[in-house]
């Protein structure tokens, strides 16, 4: 315990004298400070706007959320910020919870619809070219 008070009692020495003499004061990177009340040891690094362009940027989450709309499955709607940018998020329906016909209905609705094709037979259809030569203009 003498150890630990004795590194306190030299670090805010340092700091009262490189603050006589302007060491520690200033553009540099690191200042330690001592804390009157709880007397521990603070380091504190500054950085300016071009340590970006230097090195890569340390954190470990990213600031940047976009505005986000979220729908509930009654209707209603709020806004939360989204990490990926995104204008509407639908949550989806709860089946447990819903009554019988409103489930058949969801479930119609997610069952895959068939598709109807028409084929029409083009065999007894005339076609004749030569009516058709007078639109075409030649260059």
């Amino acid at each position: 315990m003498v150890g630990v008070e004795r590194l306190f009692a030299k670090a805010g020495q340092l700091l009262l004298s490189s603050q006589r003499s302007g060491v520690l004061a200033g553009n540099c990177c690191h200042t330690f400070s001592c804390n009157p009340v709880g007397l521990s040891l603070v380091n504190s690094v500054r950085y300016n706007s071009n340590r970006a362009s230097i090195c890569k940027i340390g954190r470990l989450q990213y600031l940047r959320h976009y505005p986000t709309l979220v729908v509930n499955p009654d209707g209603s709607t709020f806004t939360i910020r989204y990490k990926e940018p995104r204008q509407i998020i639908k949550l989806p329906v709860d089946l447990s919870t819903v009554s019988e016909v409103e489930k058949l209905k969801h479930l119609e609705r997610r069952r895959a619809k068939t598709r109807v094709s028409l084929e029409e037979d083009f065999d007894d259809v005339d076609f004749d070219s030569s009516k058709y030569l007078k639109l075409v203009k030649k260059k």
